[in-house]
């Protein structure tokens, strides 16, 4: 009779809970032993994917089949515990995404209002349910079994979602503010180290917003009465986000390098135009780029230009951004590109090609390299070296005396 008990006390959906709980906590243990050179963001993701594992478990307390019931009779105490995943998954994530590209990022007061929403959510179960005595409570959730659901708690349940989707649209917003700065930083910039944590991001915004969509699911379910298929929506969230977790684990078994940092500062604001620029500190730039190249290395960035400047990197890019309005990328690929036409036109460089030339100035990607040419002189390489090859040919023969 035991055995047969435990037999039916899940069914096959409850094993995809299961597995999702026990991926979370792999990755969980995983990635804090993965980022103890940095502390901070180890022990956000830590944080970040246990209470994701704790949200499947409170969906199992809250709708299994057959585990709702066993819980009630034996475990009436553990009730709305596992909900405060719901509420802590949004501000574990945007910490950690700060902490993994930002250096020395710590947490500001204004940080800890995003726990607000969770600490009012354990203040009010903990009044509302955990001073309960565990036969009142027994009491409570079998009454509740019979009872309709009040209106109220399925709007809640949609803040809660909403709450979460209004942390993703943070986090997406970060990984862009990264990506633009890495931009200012690196005129190529590989992002193959971050490729799993985009996974991450993206992901959980997916799945984020398809939670939004099972709450207002179950509003006009309870509250309008149409007829909205809430209980298929919520088993395709479960199986999609243990998939999803798959695939964050095997990316993560094949990432390489580690994320390049930045410093916790706002971008340049662009509106400032050419303000508060000193003519001879443009002029000192430009120079350095003429006389010595330095662009020519592919691999040149902001810190290089930088150090052969004697400024801060920091200064630099400010000064880019406010008097060119660009991007260090797109500031040194100007330089290469007027490079690449003088390559062309060169007697030395007449039998190399178009990608002998790109190769030559810095560039590593023909599609980049074509793109910043027929944006800057508005026509292809191959088209400019043919056309410079023409005048070339009809130059002398419009000079000669009659």
């Amino acid at each position: 009779m035991r055995n047969n008990l435990y037999l039916i006390l899940f069914n096959t959906h409850d094993v995809v809970l299961l597995i999702t709980i026990y991926q979370c906590v792999l990755l969980a243990a995983a990635l804090f032993l993965l980022n103890r050179q940095q502390v901070k963001s180890g022990i956000f993701v830590t944080l970040f994917f246990l209470a994701n594992a704790a949200t499947p478990l409170d969906t199992l307390i809250s709708f299994g089949d057959a585990f709702h019931p066993f819980a009630i009779e034996h475990i009436p105490d553990w009730f709305y515990v596992f909900e405060m995943g719901y509420w802590l998954e949004g501000p574990f994530l945007l910490w950690y995404l700060r902490s993994l590209v930002y250096k020395d990022y710590r947490l500001r007061l204004v940080d800890l209002w995003y726990l607000t929403p969770f600490l009012l959510f354990f203040a009010h179960q903990l009044i509302a349910y955990h001073s309960m005595p565990t036969v009142g409570k027994i009491q409570l959730e079998r009454n509740h079994e019979l009872a309709t659901e009040s209106v109220s708690i399925f709007f809640i349940v949609f803040l809660r979602a909403a709450l979460r989707v209004y942390f993703g649209v943070l986090c997406l917003q970060e990984m862009h503010r990264y990506f633009s700065m890495m931009h200012h930083k690196f005129a190529h910039f590989n992002d193959a180290a971050f490729l799993w944590v985009k996974i991450l991001v993206y992901g959980f915004f997916a799945m984020w917003i398809w939670g939004l969509f099972i709450a207002a699911g179950l509003i006009f379910n309870n509250h309008y009465a149409l007829p909205v298929a809430v209980g298929l929506m919520g088993l395709v969230s479960n199986y999609v986000t243990c998939f999803l977790l798959g695939v964050i684990l095997v990316s993560i078994c094949i990432r390489s390098g580690s994320v390049e940092q930045l410093e916790y500062i706002q971008v340049p604001d662009n509106t400032q135009g050419n303000l508060l620029v000193d003519p001879n500190e443009i002029e000192y730039l430009e120079s350095i780029m003429r006389e010595k190249k330095l662009f020519l290395d592919p691999h040149f960035n902001l810190e290089n230009l930088a150090n052969a400047l004697g400024w801060s990197p920091r200064a630099l890019s400010s000064l880019i951004n406010r008097y060119y309005e660009c991007s260090f990328y797109e500031f040194v690929n100007k330089y290469r590109i007027e490079e690449a036409k003088v390559l062309m036109l060169d007697e030395k460089h007449k039998n190399s090609t178009i990608l002998d030339i790109m190769y030559e100035v810095g560039f590593n990607s023909k599609t980049t390299f074509n793109s910043c040419f027929k944006k800057q002189v508005g026509v292809t390489p191959r088209e400019y070296k043919k056309s410079q090859a023409v005048s070339a040919e009809e130059e002398p023969s419009s000079s000669q005396p009659d």
